[in-house]
């Protein structure tokens, strides 16, 4: 018999998880963070609209974005750690996870941003994470000093203005780090994934930054609508990214025995919805 596979991850980070949650579900003013308090300022008022998730479980919004003048941005702040260690400690090992809906998939658009900056708030230094929508790509920098930056292109089906989305961006490793990448439509399921390896770890700095629907070079402004960041204190695996992926649109699968590919034990997973079953792993 059959045993229903349903996702475990939970919409709801805890502070045992995440460093931070933000729903962005409030109707106007801060981004508020449901698990370390870290709340972002809104600034150029990003809208209201109704969450993306197929049955809200305790985030009943999301915020819209212009591509002009919306963000939300927390700086030089102790996020999620004392100053100088910020980088350092969030570039051991984590993941961000995001919903996303982009009314536009021309030009570069930044969906998060998060870095350690050794100087003045116009020296984007010491940077760890940003992810962009660039096109109809996925665009993750990864910068380290003078700075590695990686490419994500979302191969195959690609991004589409109104489609809906859940992206789960994770690292792991000692010193040298992979980054793992994926990318899900509410529809198709698992759209693209892709790693990248022999990354640096990021240095501390002595001011932190961290921005949602802008980017760095305060021009990269995201078009679209945005829900439920969060920023997980240990990476995510590939079977936990699409438990969120499940969990966010309302799918169920069926999980069949472990089978033999090429030497690999893999699961097979079965929407039950169809009725002749669709081969998602």
């Amino acid at each position: 018999m059959r045993a229903l596979w349903r996702p475990h991850v939970g919409a709801q980070p805890t502070a045992a998880t995440a460093h931070a949650h933000w729903k962005l579900d409030e109707a106007s003013g801060s981004a508020l963070d449901s698990v370390g308090g870290y709340a972002l300022t809104a600034s150029g008022s990003p809208g209201a609209t109704g969450s993306l998730f197929a049955v809200p479980d305790g985030t009943t919004g999301a915020r819209t974005f212009n591509g002009t003048t919306q963000f939300f941005q927390r700086f030089n702040a102790a996020f999620p750690f004392p100053s100088a260690g910020v980088a350092a400690a969030v570039a051991k090992e984590g993941a961000v996870s995001l919903v996303f809906r982009p009314d536009s998939v021309s030009g570069k658009r930044a969906l998060f941003t998060y870095e350690g900056l050794t100087g003045s708030s116009s020296q984007a230094e010491n940077k760890i994470i940003s992810i962009y929508t660039d096109g109809t790509e996925i665009l993750v920098g990864w910068e380290h000093g003078s700075g590695t930056l990686v490419s994500s292109q979302t191969t195959g089906v690609g991004l589409a203005a109104l489609g809906y989305y859940q992206l789960v961006v994770s690292w792991s490793g000692p010193s040298t780090k992979t980054l793992y990448v994926y990318l899900f439509e509410r529809a198709s399921g698992l759209i693209h994934e892709e790693s990248f390896t022999g990354l640096t770890s990021a240095d501390g700095g002595a001011n932190s930054d961290i921005q949602i629907g802008r980017g760095r070079d305060d021009a990269t402004y995201y078009d679209g609508v945005i829900d439920d960041v969060v920023l997980w204190r240990y990476p995510l695996t590939r079977d936990a990214a699409y438990e969120l992926y499940a969990e966010t649109f309302g799918i169920d699968y069926d999980e069949e025995v472990l089978y033999d590919r090429g030497g690999e034990a893999h699961h097979l997973r079965v929407r039950v919805e169809d009725a002749d079953g669709v081969l998602v792993d």
